[in-house]
């Protein structure tokens, strides 16, 4: 039976050239998982290939200096948060739009308001047939087609032209009393 005999000289060199190979494809694999996710996240946040390229460039020559120098500088958000963002935009401001407004005070107001609660215009009024609000521009109830009633005007009779009063003219008297 062969013993490998070691002293500690050779011991300690193998360890230490174990822990050397360890430390190295440590190092490699570090380097080489931080180019990776750089370069699936520049993807994720950008279509320019110059930015691509640039990003990705950054860990593949610095290695931990790039990594945190492209953390730095990137897009802020993903295409994907972009357009999500985007999207939620373009329903608030449908929403908006859906949301009816005072013509003259420009206030949001509810559907169903007759009146504006801050100016008082009148928005327009309950069909008399099947009580729904109908606008003030329109005509006939776009629900069960009867007519608006006229709006009710209410005249004040004007008096005929009175004939001008005759001036009488004055007599002075002088704190006398005219006869």
């Amino acid at each position: 039976m062969t013993t490998l005999a070691l002293n500690d000289a050779s011991l300690w060199a193998l360890v230490a050239q174990t822990v050397g190979v360890f430390a190295v494809v440590a190092i490699l694999t570090l380097w080489f998982a931080s180019v990776a996710w750089v370069a699936s996240d520049v993807r994720r946040r950008t279509t320019d290939a110059t930015e691509q390229w640039l990003g990705v460039l950054a860990p593949v020559v610095l290695f931990i200096p790039g990594v945190v120098l492209y953390v730095a500088m990137r897009p802020p958000e993903t295409l994907e948060e972009a357009q999500e963002r985007r999207w939620e935009m373009e329903a608030l401001a449908l929403q908006a739009a859906a949301t009816p407004t005072c013509r003259v005070c420009q206030r949001r107001l509810r559907d169903d308001f007759i009146r504006c609660p801050y100016c008082g215009f009148a928005l327009g009024e309950r069909c008399n047939t099947c009580d729904r609000f109908n606008p003030a521009e329109w005509v006939v109830c776009a629900y069960c087609g009867s007519a608006k009633k006229a709006p009710v005007t209410t005249r004040r009779a004007v008096p005929p032209n009175p004939e001008p009063a005759v001036a009488q003219p004055v007599i002075a008297t002088h704190g006398r009393v005219a006869g």
